[in-house]
């Protein structure tokens, strides 16, 4: 591309660098604006294996016309329509010409004024002007087919100077219908001939980097996540513009310019970016408030022992803290949703919990898998444990809400807050985990971890708990399924699985409790309750947990033995732990070779180990029991 950036130097222009197969800058370029590139700065062309593009508007003057039409008769529609809007003939056949990757036509002019960036100022045709830039020939983009496609010349400047348009016609195509809403101070003002992307107190200030590689994100979306992606990202972009006090229009172009790119209808492209960004924005606002930062230089701190008499806040003593983040796991079909109810249900109604005291609150429930399950078990709770009133602080919302998709977490916090307009919300559940992951990979730790930032978020902005009910794996002795980052960042957990025999109870079994010692293991029964009869006159049942937990017997089963080689990775786990050293895999491996055994069965060891209720295993860590 070096050769090409010389030529376009050479003939006045400013050439700019694009990521390879991609419309979108390889990195900041808004500094290129306004002055000529020179040799030294085009010689940094060398390494480059991108694309190029070209800086529109001062000090080239250069204004192009972008028509975005493929066939021959709506392109020469659109040039009819260009020439009644301005009142007179543009100069087309003199104009150096570009034939785009979607067949689409760039027309090169001048400007004898400053010019404006336009969108739409026919049907898909823009305007490129000050602040904007072009992608040059010969770069290679994918079309909208997901094909390389080369941007070519069809009338080469080498050969045909860009005619210059009148004062009149520029301002015409520039400025036609002028928002309202814009200013005439170029620095507030993005429209404005002479606008540069401006910080405040900062007029010569550029984009960060990350803005460009979230655009490189977006344009380079596969279908099936191009609409999360774009969500994702303008909210990033949104936070971003807070933190750096950047306007948000030249951010609105980049990202409808990117996920045009992708494919993404423009239907669904611009109020997407538009909502996206306002919700970033407003998030970065929210989580730096002047009353959480330190005043006097330094974080707030205590000393010691202090505060070890704080009293937290529950909202079932001993089982579940306020303000907290936990989750409720267990095989499907083995009643986690009805214990969650069962919760609920007592919170909402202000009733001790199996004899534990409760702290009366609203409570939503997010029934993610929808149906007409939950507000029949709800119906069974009442006639059973509440003599048949209804309970009024308990909502339920009967879809799942997709809380890492900025949108739906500032829609789910908007209800929260409509819903305890008279009184707080103290608990929110989420059922399932699978339901309101928004098709993310439970497996990945990123994922996860995105996942629980934005439910602490949710915490945050509502003060509620968040509860969230979640499978167990193929192994229901390995933990609840996916990544382990779930486990370390809840402050509690428990599962919950089926009473063998033939009573229909469910035990739940606390296996983390932060500061605290955690619950016994006891088992509820289930009791079925006859809701009404329908049409045919058939009963309609449902089933209700009674809070009368119970200790569930010890087998009498004799425990299985351990062979010599089970016994010796029981002792190696034990040993680590004891020590606090790490106990990954390969760690208890080398420790077993070291004493001169031979480790090709040791899969097979490991899966008796936990059969036997001897270890646990969380993703590659060993936990001996």
């Amino acid at each position: 591309m070096l050769k090409f950036a010389h030529r376009y130097r050479e003939l006045g222009y400013t050439p700019i660098k694009l990521a390879q197969e991609s419309k979108i800058p390889a990195g900041p370029w808004k500094h290129c604006q306004g002055q000529k590139i020179t040799e030294e700065e085009v010689q940094q062309f060398q390494p480059h294996s991108g694309n190029l593009g070209i800086i529109t508007g001062q000090p080239s003057g250069l204004l192009v016309v972008d028509i975005d039409q493929a066939t021959p008769e709506l392109q020469q529609q659109a040039r009819q329509q260009i020439d009644q809007l301005v009142g007179s003939p543009l100069p087309w056949g003199l104009a150096p010409l570009v034939l785009t990757c979607n067949g689409g036509l760039h027309y090169w002019f001048r400007s004898p004024i400053p010019s404006g960036n336009r969108a739409g100022v026919v049907d898909k045709v823009d305007i490129r002007g000050d602040g904007g830039y072009v992608v040059a020939p010969p770069s290679r983009v994918r079309n909208r087919q997901g094909e390389l496609s080369q941007y070519r010349w069809q009338q080469n400047p080498s050969e045909a100077t860009p005619p210059e348009l009148t004062e009149a016609q520029v301002q015409k195509l520039c400025n036609t219908q002028r928002d309202s809403r814009f200013s005439d101070d170029p620095e507030t003002d993005y429209n404005h001939p002479n606008r540069q992307l401006v910080r405040q107190g900062c007029p010569e200030a550029v984009p960060p980097d990350e803005l460009t590689q979230l655009y490189l994100e977006v344009s380079s979306a596969t279908e099936g996540v191009r609409n999360d992606t774009l969500n994702r990202c303008a909210f990033e972009c949104g936070k971003i513009a807070y933190r750096e006090c950047l306007l948000l229009e030249p951010i609105t172009q980049e990202l409808i310019t990117a996920a045009t790119m992708a494919g993404l209808p423009p239907s669904e492209i611009s109020a997407t970016v538009d909502r996206a960004l306002q919700d970033g924005k407003a998030a970065a606002q929210r989580a730096v408030q002047p009353s959480e930062l330190p005043e006097q230089g330094c974080f707030p701190f205590t000393i010691g022992s202090q505060g070890y008499d704080y009293q937290a806040n529950y909202l079932i003593k001993g089982h579940l803290p306020a303000d907290s983040f936990g989750l409720i796991y267990g095989p499907s079909g083995h009643f986690k949703s009805f214990i969650a109810l069962s919760i609920a249900c007592h919170i909402a109604a202000g009733r001790d919990w199996n004899g534990y005291r409760t702290q009366q609150s609203k409570v939503i429930y997010i029934a993610g898998e929808g149906g007409i399950g939950v507000p029949r078990r709800i119906k069974a709770w009442e006639e059973s444990v509440n003599d048949g009133r209804p309970i009024q602080d308990l909502a339920v919302i009967t879809q799942p809400v997709y809380v890492t998709e900025p949108h739906q977490l500032t829609t789910l916090v908007e209800t929260v807050k409509q819903f305890g307009q008279d009184e707080p919300v103290g608990l929110i559940i989420l059922d399932t985990l699978a339901r309101c992951f928004a098709g993310a990979d439970e497996n990945k730790t990123a994922d996860m971890n995105q996942f629980i930032a934005r439910c602490d978020e949710l915490r945050r902005l509502t003060g509620a708990a968040v509860l969230v009910i979640h499978h167990s794996g193929k192994d229901a002795d390995k933990g609840a399924r996916g990544s382990s980052a779930l486990r370390a960042a809840a402050d509690f957990e428990f599962s919950v699985s089926r009473l063998e025999g033939s009573q229909l109870a469910a035990t739940l079994t606390c296996t983390k409790m932060k500061d605290d010692c955690g619950a016994t293991q006891l088992a509820y029964p289930l009791r079925p309750v006859t809701l009404f009869e329908d049409n045919d006159g058939d009963p309609v049942t449902s089933l209700v947990v009674l809070d009368e937990g119970f200790i569930v017997e010890e087998s009498d089963s004799e425990p299985q033995p351990l062979t010599q080689n089970q016994m010796a990775v029981w002792q190696a786990v034990r040993s680590r732990q004891a020590k606090g050293d790490g106990t990954d895999r390969k760690l208890i491996i080398d420790d077993l070779k070291k004493l001169g055994m031979k480790t090709a069965n040791f899969s097979r060891w490991l899966e008796a180990l936990v059969v036997k209720g001897k270890l646990r295993i969380d993703d590659n860590s060993l936990t001996a029991i």
